[in-house]
């Protein structure tokens, strides 16, 4: 019995202790699956941000100051005076890219802003670096540069600068393209060429620009039209009010008229109704010589009483 009691002793089950999970690691949140935390990916980020921005702020300054007697690529320039605000190396910058591609080289600080806007947005965050999508950007870059001056130089010709508008290379695609293509065909191509490389350059969807375009343009339209529908009721309602007011007018002036012109009304005294002299009256003309006295019988003479007021027949006697 001893050993039984062992063995069911021994058989009994321990109590399951609950087991501690390994709590998950924390994944940093990413916006983007092309893009990775680094530690150097911000200060790198900012870095380049600094460096885009001071060129940006040097190519606007350069091209800005720039001056066909300071020394340069295409000049030696007039006196040891240097008028660009860069010194010499904006000098010889400005005039090897004006002399290279035209008043195109504006562009070039237009994108170093570009970047530096970009690099800033997602300063905290460093993107998987391709090479081929480097080399993409820069040849989208080179194509819109050479048909962009191409076109400049078909347009504009000189335009003050030592290779004309366009520069050296666009001077020479230009004699090539119109050679090739002709006038029209020059100009169109070199659009379409342009075009494309700013389609390569920026990830631009021009079908995505003529939907927006033509999206605003029917909103533009319905705005417009909604204001002059608003506006020709309102000439409509001014023009009511206007004639409805004129019509008052005249209807006043004409009241007007007609009481003016009326006769004033006069007033006339009416005529003296002639007092008609009683029997009596007429008989007692003749006075007596004498004077009686006493009770004689007889009435006393009307003389006596006030004369009639011929104004005011209320006053005097009465018949």
């Amino acid at each position: 019995m001893s050993k039984e009691r062992s063995s069911s002793a021994k058989r009994k089950p321990k109590p399951k202790t609950a087991k501690k999970r390994s709590s998950p690691v924390k994944q940093p949140h990413l916006s983007d699956p092309y893009e990775t935390v680094s530690f150097w990916a911000p200060r790198l980020r900012e870095g380049a941000v600094l460096v885009t921005a001071f060129l940006t702020f040097y190519f606007v300054l350069a091209f800005l100051s720039y001056h066909s007697t300071d020394p340069g690529f295409s000049d030696s320039g007039v006196g040891d005076k240097v008028n660009n605000f860069m010194g010499v190396s904006g000098a010889y910058l400005s005039d090897g890219l004006f002399s290279l591609i035209g008043y195109v080289a504006y562009i070039l600080p237009l994108w170093a802003g570009f970047i530096t806007w970009k690099l800033f947005k997602k300063r905290n965050h460093i993107p998987r670096f391709e090479w081929s999508e480097v080399a993409s950007r820069v040849v989208g870059l080179l194509l819109f540069l050479l048909g962009a001056a191409a076109f400049l130089s078909l347009r504009n010709g000189q335009g003050g600068l030592p290779f004309g508008a366009g520069g050296l290379l666009g001077l020479k695609v230009s004699q090539e393209a119109l050679m090739v293509f002709g006038l029209a065909g020059a100009r169109v191509g070199l659009i379409a060429v342009s075009m494309f490389g700013l389609t390569i350059l920026t990830d631009i969807s021009w079908l995505q620009v003529v939907d927006t375009i033509g999206e605003y343009s029917v909103k533009l339209f319905d705005k417009l039209k909604g204001k002059l529908v608003k506006t020709g009721r309102q000439f409509k309602e001014q023009k009511q009010h206007l004639e409805v007011q004129r019509q008052r007018q005249e209807t006043v002036q004409t009241k007007r008229v007609k009481i003016e012109s009326r006769e004033p009304p006069t007033i006339k005294r009416p005529d003296k109704k002639a007092i008609k002299q009683s029997t009596r009256i007429e008989k007692e003309k003749q006075v007596s010589l004498f004077e009686t006295f006493g009770d004689t019988g007889e009435l006393p003479p009307l003389s006596l009483l006030t004369q009639a007021d011929p104004d005011n027949p209320k006053k005097g006697y009465s018949e």
